[in-house]
């Protein structure tokens, strides 16, 4: 598990202390507003070593939450997307023919408030790209009222939001040499061969071309697809 720095108050904590924590900073470094919030966690649901809480506005659309889970983690190729709630899935692009092809799983445009589906303890899922699948767990950890400004919750285009705390980046060694990584080989670790993730010298005597390397970021979708940061 990855330590992680609270945007709040600047300390670092554990994963799980990060939320026990958030529960009182917020109350000592936050101004209460008048606009409905949520507390969301949010991990990758199988790569642990990467989380984040955000606040955001009760208001903001699932396609906002959408846009800057890309933005922050996920966008490399445009590819489809899809929140799963209470057994409903809320895809991204949508359309009416692309709804009659769950086969008995109800979907539905992502043009909602999450003020209309989301309730305090709520699990639900993300996902992006249905071809090499990055799929997120995200859960309500908890409800309140936030303040615009220049401390407070910032619209960048998606809606009312703020990050509270992320991950650290994960130590990831060179498989050759033992020296932190900085590319991954996508061929190597396709094919689980060994020796995908490489410094910068161990890079450039590296077998395979160059077009196959990828940079390591702090993002659950690091190595896959043509993700870059």
């Amino acid at each position: 598990m990855t330590n992680g720095r609270c945007t709040l108050c600047g300390e670092t904590y554990t994963k799980r202390g990060m939320t026990r924590h958030l529960r009182s900073c917020k109350q000592d470094h936050v101004d209460a507003g008048d606009r409905p919030t949520f507390h969301l966690s949010i991990g990758d649901a199988y790569r642990t070593d990467y989380w984040m809480h955000v606040e955001i506005e009760q208001e903001t659309t699932l396609a906002a939450l959408d846009e800057f889970l890309r933005d922050i983690w996920l966008e490399c190729c445009g590819h489809m997307s899809s929140f799963t709630i209470d057994d409903v899935e809320y895809v991204k692009p949508y359309t009416e023919e692309e709804s009659m092809l769950g086969f008995g799983v109800e979907r539905r445009d992502m043009d909602i408030s999450l003020g209309e589906l989301l309730e305090g303890g709520l699990e639900f899922t993300h996902e992006y790209d249905f071809g090499t699948t990055t799929e997120l767990s995200l859960r309500v950890a908890g409800l309140g009222y936030g303040d615009t400004g220049d401390e407070g919750l910032q619209d960048h285009g998606y809606g009312a939001i703020r990050v509270l705390a992320r991950n650290e980046p994960p130590e990831i060694k060179c498989e050759t040499c033992g020296a932190p990584a900085t590319s991954v080989c996508t061929e190597h670790l396709y094919r689980q061969e060994g020796e995908a993730w490489l410094c910068e010298d161990c890079t450039a005597a590296h077998e395979c071309d160059d077009h196959l390397f990828l940079p390591v970021v702090n993002s659950p979708r690091v190595g896959v697809c043509g993700y870059t940061g």
